[in-house]
């Protein structure tokens, strides 16, 4: 049972990590389209 526990939380923490990493990746991108914006890759939260 312990097993799982730690499974499921070593998965969360993957999932927040990776989270955390494309958000900031879709900033340094949205980033760039403030200075040359595309009006049609504007991506909504």
């Amino acid at each position: 049972m312990n097993l799982l526990l730690i499974m499921a939380a070593l998965t969360l923490l993957i999932m927040l990590v990776a989270f955390v990493a494309m958000t900031h990746e879709d900033r340094a991108v949205l980033r760039e389209q403030e200075e040359r914006p595309f009006g049609t890759l504007q991506a909504g939260d």
